[in-house]
């Protein structure tokens, strides 16, 4: 009995170890199958982690580039919008494309003047208006200024004036400005003459008035509308 009950035992203990092995091997199977499905898992996200970083690098080639393309685009531009703004300038500077205002440019009856400053009333200037140069008949060597008086308070108020011009000889002269002066809606313009005028110049004619002495930045004068002289001086420019 006893013989038979060991070996009963045996058989037990067996049939449960064959069961135990079974279920070993089976999530061993599971196990070997979760590894290779990780495994290659791995490798896509390899795969993938490689092709990401070579479309960084073309990025960042294509990147650079670009801002090489883009600084090379804005230099051309530049060099093309330069060319292209000294061309226009010097085409602005050609005296037969210029506006003038100012008197007729003839010979008259009076050419002689001292320490005076002729102002065209009849001239009310537009804002955006440009002064290149000035344009006058003169009867022999002599200096002048530009002035630019702008309506404040019921009088006109100097502004503005250039440097002074000396004109060398007689005859109709220009003389460019070295920078163009913008006028503001309203202003007059008047040419001071610190010594003889030697300007030709008639009276009770036109729309220029005389004032004695000189007028200072800052300073004011009496607004006269009709003036009462033609003088042959003007300025040259681009006028509304």
């Amino acid at each position: 009995m006893k013989r038979i009950g060991i070996l009963l035992i045996l058989i037990i203990w067996s049939y449960g170890c064959a069961q135990n092995m079974d279920t070993i091997k089976r999530e061993n199977l599971e196990l070997k199958t979760k590894v290779s499905q990780l495994e290659r898992r791995n490798r896509e996200l390899e795969n993938k982690l490689t092709t990401c970083s070579h479309l960084n690098e073309i990025l960042k080639k294509e990147k650079s580039y670009n801002y090489r393309e883009l600084d090379s685009l804005k230099s051309d531009v530049r060099s093309f919008l330069r060319k292209e703004i000294k061309e226009i300038e010097l085409l602005s500077s050609k005296k037969v494309l210029m506006d003038y205002v100012g008197g007729e440019i003839i010979k008259r009856d009076f050419s002689q003047d001292k320490d005076v400053i002729y102002i065209l009333y009849g001239k009310k200037f537009k804002t955006g208006d440009e002064i290149r140069g000035v344009k006058g008949y003169f009867a022999g060597p002599t200096r002048f200024q530009l002035k630019i008086f702008r309506p404040i308070d019921k009088k006109y108020v100097c502004v503005g004036q250039t440097q002074i011009f000396s004109v060398s000889g007689k005859g109709i002269k220009f003389i460019p400005l070295s920078s163009k002066i913008v006028l503001t809606n309203g202003d007059v313009i008047g040419f001071y003459f610190p010594d003889v005028s030697n300007l030709f110049f008639d009276k009770k004619t036109g729309t220029f008035g005389r004032i004695s002495g000189l007028v200072k930045i800052g300073e004011k004068i009496p607004i006269d509308s009709e003036g009462n002289l033609s003088v042959s001086i003007g300025v040259m420019g681009y006028f509304q």
